[in-house]
């Protein structure tokens, strides 16, 4: 099985958390950026049986800039497809293999998962650039319960933590970043934007 992946112990604790919290409230459970499964693996692990994780991801080329960590988007798809399979959770997901804006703008509100028209709980792991991370947090802010809640990862990247910054500041959504980790946590209490 390959899950190598750069959440901590202490990231997959928070998350499994924040799940558990949310399993009250009506809605999905939504992960944008599924990369091998790992964190989709967390957040199944803290739903109740009969949810399923939407996971949304295009399955790109992946390049880890300078590092020279390189993946097809082929290879990471099927090593996700692989790892669910291997701990019996393929019935527990459902792949939408598309961008992010176009699950919002086409798919969202016709999917049968898609309980209440919101979302209860998303994940945002996506594109690590600035005008996608923006975008996803509106997109899914927008899509939130009351009481819904996005986290947010690799809140230390450049252009994903200014992102975070800029759309948080200008909404006035609150927001915190979780001890020790790079996981950025927001609650909806209010108005869309």
């Amino acid at each position: 099985m390959d899950m190598s992946s750069w959440f901590s112990e202490t990231e997959v604790s928070y998350l499994k958390s924040i799940v558990l919290q949310t399993n009250k409230l009506n809605g999905s459970v939504i992960e944008i950026g599924t990369f091998k499964g790992q964190s989709a693996v967390s957040i199944i692990s803290a739903l109740p049986e009969h949810d399923k994780l939407i996971c949304v991801d295009p399955f790109t080329d992946f390049s880890m800039g300078t590092s020279g960590i390189q993946a097809s988007g082929e290879y990471i798809c099927s090593a996700f497809k692989s790892n669910m399979e291997e701990l019996g959770l393929s019935n527990r997901y459902v792949l939408h293999r598309v961008p992010s804006n176009t699950f919002f703008k086409q798919i969202v509100h016709t999917y049968p998962y898609y309980q209440t028209g919101r979302i209860r709980f998303a994940l945002i792991d996506g594109a690590h650039e600035y005008p996608y991370v923006a975008d996803d947090i509106r997109n899914v802010y927008n899509n939130l319960v009351m009481g819904g809640v996005m986290v947010l990862d690799d809140t230390n990247f450049p252009q994903v933590g200014a992102a975070i910054n800029d759309t948080i500041k200008k909404y006035a959504i609150p927001y915190s970043v979780m001890p020790g980790t790079k996981l950025g946590v927001a609650q909806k209490i209010g108005w869309l934007i």
